[in-house]
């Protein structure tokens, strides 16, 4: 189903509230519809007045793995992470691999592009137990294109081609959940699509057969992904934000068709792209990142809006379920993991952790020899393990690696 009903269109110039929840029931009849246009200092449960706790109470870790300077990773199984790391050889630039969390094992799965990959490289990646979603890239032209395949036991099934595009759109965000991925197509603000409608695309691979197909390294042509492809949402201006996956909700957070510059968090079922449920932002205010945690959004503001009342300053927040915020004063880097039955936050050097029931913080050890920026959450959403990693700075060049951490909950 196409959800740009939920878009606000016709509302009056004033946004009137009423207005603004009547246009989103039209278009979301089943979605639930909550307000953030004005949330009032004393409705904040601040972070800060939290008891600081040893981070030994909350996790134990479990193993500890190294890989080359420069490798990403993206945790979206609590098997494996994604792995982008430097190519084997002068002409690849990067290469997709997956390290095992259990063994440190780390699988390559394309040691280069699938097609033309002396123009390509790949740029992008999220995979999970059952699919892949990639993104290639050619960088000196800006164009792109965005594959998909069945991915089980860590083998690659055969790729599909599911969309392209060139100068004027930017890369694709990605993410997965089940059998199905997920991308964003956005018109780049200074290209000459500008003006044009943002996208929330899906394929599903759940009715495809499981199967090698091209293995690790392999070239070839992909196969047209065209019948997997859908367009699950339609936003009348630039989304924010990377599509995040957690519990079955895909979280975006798109445009609100009003005369005022306006942005909603947005949760939709991942099975059928059903709205389940909206948050409405104080106009103008941008979030950095955004996900749906256990029924409410947690979400991330990097920068200072003085007009926006309790959202006014930059930090982790998450709706709370007595309508309150909860508020952490920490600049954030990355959308905020929840594991263990705590909400964990990377902000500028540290990993944090707060453990809302009981009102307790803690900041997950750093090691000595890391980066100044410290540990990276690896993870999005929901997780049963907690993965971190970080660059090792104080050996030679020829001796640095990122160095990956697993915790499992104390």
């Amino acid at each position: 189903m196409l959800a740009a009903g939920v878009a606000l269109s016709g509302c009056a110039p004033a946004d009137a509230v009423e207005a603004l929840v009547a246009t989103v029931k039209s278009g979301a009849p089943d979605a639930r519809v909550s307000m953030l246009l004005q949330v009032p200092d004393e409705a904040l449960v601040l972070g800060s007045e939290f008891d600081e706790a040893p981070d030994t109470d909350y996790f134990v870790e479990q193993a500890s793995y190294e890989l080359p300077v420069g490798s990403l990773l993206y945790q979206d199984s609590d098997r494996f992470a994604t792995v982008l790391m430097p190519g084997a050889t002068s002409d690849v630039l990067i290469a997709l691999a997956t390290l095992d969390l259990d063994s440190g094992v780390v699988a390559t799965v394309m040691e280069r592009a699938v097609e033309d990959a002396s123009r390509y490289c790949i740029y992008d990646a999220r995979a999970n137990d059952q699919v892949i979603i990639w993104v290639e890239s050619e960088m000196t032209q800006g164009k792109w294109k965005v594959y998909g395949a069945r991915f089980e036991g860590g083998v690659r099934g055969e790729p599909f081609l599911l969309d392209s595009g060139g100068a004027g759109y930017e890369a694709p965000q990605l993410c997965v959940h089940g059998p199905r991925v997920y991308w964003t197509v956005m018109p780049d603000p200074l290209g000459a699509a500008s003006a044009e409608d943002s996208l929330l695309k899906t394929a599903s691979f759940v009715s495809l057969a499981a199967g090698a197909g091209a293995g690790a390294g392999a070239g070839g042509v992909a196969r047209d992904g065209q019948d997997l492809v859908r367009t699950l949402y339609v936003s009348h201006g630039r989304m924010t934000t990377c599509p995040q996956a957690a519990d079955g909700i895909i979280t975006i957070v798109p445009r609100v068709n009003t005369d005022a510059v306006r942005y909603q968090m947005t949760a939709l079922h991942a099975d059928t792209g059903q709205v389940a449920d909206v948050a409405l932002l104080p106009s103008g205010l941008r979030l950095s990142d955004c996900v749906h945690l256990a029924g409410a959004f947690s979400f991330c503001i990097e920068a200072n809006y003085d007009y926006a009342g309790g959202l006014r300053y930059f930090g982790t927040y998450q709706q709370l379920q007595d309508g309150n915020v909860f508020y952490a004063n920490k600049v954030p880097s990355s959308p905020p993991v929840s594991s263990g039955g705590c909400l964990m936050i990377k902000s500028t050097k540290n990993v944090v952790g707060f453990d809302m029931a009981r009102r307790r913080f803690f900041i997950l050890d750093k090691l000595d020899d890391s980066a100044d920026y410290g540990d990276v959450l690896a993870g999005s959403g929901l997780r049963q393990r907690l993965v971190v990693y970080t660059t090792v700075t104080s050996r030679t060049s020829a001796e640095s690696s990122v160095r990956v951490r697993v915790f499992r909950p104390a």
